[in-house]
């Protein structure tokens, strides 16, 4: 992969292609791998899905039918990083809706970027969250390139984003 395949929203093939799994593999890992290998094999630059909990978005005692259909389209914070590391080793992006900050704890190094849900674009202090989060990785970048040093990631091996 050269610098300028990855530069903005190009692609490799021209505009980015971003592959949506989504929640499509409805909590089953297998599933979510097949459909990763099938992205990833499509010529896909980037493969996406959602990081939630149902705990996150439905109140269990008010709903409790959509509360279990959430729960059940889960995935665990180990297999998700599973994912990512499929698409990093095959040099394609991986990405995700994340819901919550929770998550940012243990995907943070996969995402070059942050996608943030059309249902989010009012929960101000989420937002304003996720831009404090990118703010301490820019400044933690900041601070390692003083020191000589160089931040990498493994979604950004040649350091080139520049976080």
């Amino acid at each position: 992969m050269t610098d300028d395949q990855w530069s903005g929203w190009r692609g490799r093939y021209g505009p980015m292609l971003i592959a949506e799994i989504g929640g499509n593999h409805e909590g089953d890992f297998d599933y979510a791998k097949e459909l990763t290998r099938l992205a990833i094999g499509s010529g896909a630059d980037v493969v996406k899905f959602q990081i939630y909990t149902a705990e996150q978005l439905v109140n269990r005692h008010e709903s409790p039918d959509r509360h279990a259909h959430f729960r059940r389209f889960e995935l665990q914070p180990e297999q998700h990083r599973e994912l990512a590391q499929m698409c990093v080793d095959a040099e394609v992006r991986y990405m995700a809706s994340v819901w919550s900050l929770e998550p940012l704890v243990w995907i943070d190094e996969f995402l070059d970027f942050y996608k943030i849900g059309s249902g989010d674009l009012t929960a101000h202090r989420l937002l304003q969250e996720f831009v404090g989060a990118r703010e301490a990785d820019r400044a933690l970048h900041r601070t390692v390139h003083r020191a000589g040093g160089a931040r990498r990631s493994r979604s950004d091996p040649g350091g080139r984003l520049g976080v």
